[in-house]
């Protein structure tokens, strides 16, 4: 079973002045993010979902930003081909490569640097994941409710999903990565599951806990954990995830939710705001999809 987790449901407070003070945003950047709950589809969520662990942010790079993106995690893929599986078989159909910036230290020394647009891209994003996640300002809690004021980087990760791919349900590791994941999403929209997770099965079949951060592979660093087994209660959350948007997750969707992709053709649930409590549904038709994924170094 799951370690008994002293997660709070943290109120997000925003306010313009942030304990981490970071550097202005550029002129040419984005407002502030605002999150977008109509693209949080909530109305099967179990019992133990907390609202403030999830967030999905529109329009958070522009086009010329995007397109930069797309175009460095192409070139560095360019000789690589598809994988078809992950060790732990969370994923197939992919590429994955590092996107570290020039001040960060990368195992894939070889690649060329990013373009300007891209690093301003990932360094605003960065940003306004600290000013709105982290410290007094945010939502984010490791397992015994703690949150930071200093945050440190992991090397961002691109990756390139066939439209014929599949993202199964995880919870990313918590023994390398810290307290939030979030991940840009370029070229296809898609959605989102989040359901709550059980026990944790390693290749071998042994079991281990969500928290353990088991793999295998030698020990090797691993920021995914093996499938867990299904949960005995069945809610779930939805997320919509459109191009250019930006997913982030925290405190109980981080530690007790696994998350994955539907599968082409799913269906989204969407209040339309203009027509009071008018719902639609959204065909999700998803095709080949490029994220950038953002975790913070565990301390």
């Amino acid at each position: 079973m799951l370690p008994r987790l002293r997660l709070l449901c943290r109120v997000r407070r925003y306010s313009s002045a942030s304990a981490l003070s970071p550097s202005p945003l550029p002129l040419d950047a984005p407002s502030i993010l605002t999150a977008s709950p109509n693209l949080v589809d909530s109305a099967h969520a179990p019992l133990t979902y907390c609202p403030t662990s999830t967030a999905v942010y529109e329009n958070a790079v522009t086009q010329e930003e995007a397109a930069s993106l797309v175009h460095d995690i192409e070139s560095r893929m360019k000789r690589r081909r598809y994988e078809k599986g992950h060790w732990d078989a969370v994923i197939t159909q992919y590429k994955e490569v590092e996107l570290p910036l020039p001040s960060e230290s990368s195992s894939s020394a070889a690649l060329a640097p990013l373009s300007d647009p891209s690093i301003r891209a990932i360094e605003r994003l960065r940003r306004q994941l600290e000013l709105q996640h982290f410290g007094s300002n945010g939502a984010a809690a490791d397992q015994d409710g703690r949150t930071k004021d200093k945050v440190s980087w992991i090397s961002c990760h691109g990756i390139d999903l066939k439209k014929e791919g599949q993202l199964t349900a995880h919870v990313d590791s918590v023994r390398y990565s810290g307290l939030i994941v979030a991940g840009l999403s370029l070229l296809s929209s898609s959605i989102m599951r989040l359901r709550p997770a059980a026990e944790m099965h390693d290749n071998s079949g042994s079991r281990s806990s969500a928290a353990d951060g088991q793999n295998s592979e030698g020990g090797n660093k691993s920021l995914y954990e093996p499938k867990p087994t299904e949960a005995s209660d069945d809610g779930h959350v939805d997320l919509y995830l459109p191009p250019l948007s930006l997913y982030v997750l925290s405190g109980v969707s981080r530690y007790q939710y696994t998350h994955e992709l539907l599968p082409c053709g799913s269906e989204f649930v969407l209040e339309d705001g203009s027509n009071g409590d008018e719902k639609k549904s959204i065909n999700v038709v998803r095709d080949r999809r490029i994220s950038v994924i953002f975790r913070d170094a565990k301390e």
